[in-house]
């Protein structure tokens, strides 16, 4: 499904949000960014979040990089943990036909999750998915941040 058409209601005909694990990521990195701003109106929402094993795997991962040990471990455990919480998890899609972001093919799981479902959408800050926006139900989190107002 599209993604609702500006002006109309925020969540008109969307039930879940697939988040990009750079969503998340930044929102940790950045609390007062527009990703940790999405994230806590997601939270106030009816929006559901949806996650794959995959998805929190490749969060953990980043966040374990040495370019963020300026958080303390116990900080980034326990985001990973408070994700694992608040997202719905479902099974990764299984990876059949032929890949979906020529790009960057490590990122279809993200598009595949996201099409598992009926009215998903998914928020990244990638250029190159947001590239594939007119093929697939993406958005910007800045864009979507202002869709729920």
């Amino acid at each position: 499904m599209p993604p609702a058409p500006s002006g109309s209601s925020p969540a008109s005909g969307l039930v879940q949000v697939v988040a990009d694990p750079n969503v998340f990521v930044s929102a940790a990195v950045t609390p007062g960014g527009v990703c940790a701003q999405l994230l806590s109106k997601l939270l106030e929402s009816p929006l559901e979040l949806v996650a794959s094993p995959l998805l929190l795997a490749e969060v953990e991962r980043v966040l374990w990089r040495p370019r963020f040990d300026r958080l303390p471990p116990a900080l980034r455990a326990s985001y990973v943990e408070f994700l694992r919480r608040i997202t719905r998890s479902e099974a990764d899609p299984p990876p059949t036909g032929g890949p979906l972001v020529a790009a960057d093919p490590r990122d279809d799981y993200l598009v595949r999750l996201t099409l598992a479902g009926d009215r998903r959408l998914l928020v990244s800050g990638d250029r190159h998915l947001l590239e594939l926006a007119g093929d697939y139900p993406i958005v910007s989190p800045r864009e979507l941040l202002e869709r729920l107002g």
